[in-house]
């Protein structure tokens, strides 16, 4: 013979099963967390010194910092510098004319985008009469890219109104990091042509690294905007 609960019976009933339910459902995901071992703990943190122009841990930089490793700008498939500023949070990269990029942050883009200081092993590339970069004509080559730090904001207090968005600075690689010879030959659409060679030595009186490049295309029919660039570092 069925019988009749009272209604506040069956929704305190309801109220615990569904605690149970979530209680066991928490219980669950929290046992498939991977546990910390003791690599975790000493894991290497990367070092920057783009936020405050002096060597600091990432965790400690008051910044927001993308670090572009070697390795990711191998795995991006990037043919031009500018391309692998895509990877970053924030950024803006594209195309002004065939061989003519341009990289700026938030949107905040022309075609001589301003205000996003750029740096090669900390020293400012920026065109004095534009305020700009011409990222096409910056004397290095993608192969020569040991890493990148690119400060996600303002950084005006340590690099002047040129950081007003953000910073880019670009470290090359040394003769340490890379004492390998190295050659390199890409062909493509529109005729292009890019050469390249690096080598490198390792003394006890001096370290030294020679890089550079032959690069040319014809460009678009439409603007005449061929490229010839020399490059010897």
């Amino acid at each position: 013979m069925a019988k009749n609960f009272p209604k506040n019976l069956l929704s305190k009933a309801c109220r615990y099963g569904l605690i149970a339910l979530f209680a066991s459902s928490f219980h669950s995901q929290a046992e498939e967390l991977p546990e910390f071992t003791e690599e975790d703990l000493f894991i290497d943190i990367p070092q920057v010194v783009s936020a405050t122009r002096q060597v600091q841990s990432l965790t400690k930089a008051p910044a927001s910092i993308t670090i572009l490793t070697r390795k990711e700008i191998d795995a991006s498939g990037a043919v031009r510098i500018a391309d692998i500023f895509r990877l970053v949070p924030g950024m803006h990269v594209y195309q002004v004319l065939t061989n003519t990029s341009a990289v700026s942050y938030h949107g905040m883009a022309n075609d001589h985008p301003t205000r996003l200081e750029v740096m090669i092993n900390g020293h400012s590339i920026y065109l004095p009469l534009l305020s700009t970069v011409a990222w096409e004509t910056i004397g290095i080559t993608l192969d020569d890219i040991d890493y990148v730090e690119v400060v996600r904001g303002s950084n005006a207090p340590a690099y002047g109104s040129n950081a007003f968005t953000g910073a880019i600075n670009i470290i090359t690689k040394t003769a340490f990091t890379d004492p390998k010879p190295n050659i390199k030959v890409t062909h493509g659409s529109l005729d292009s042509e890019l050469y390249s060679f690096s080598f490198g030595d390792v003394s006890e009186l001096l370290q030294y690294r020679v890089s550079g490049s032959f690069e040319q295309n014809d460009g678009s029919d439409t603007y005449n905007d061929g490229m010839l660039n020399r490059n010897l570092t």
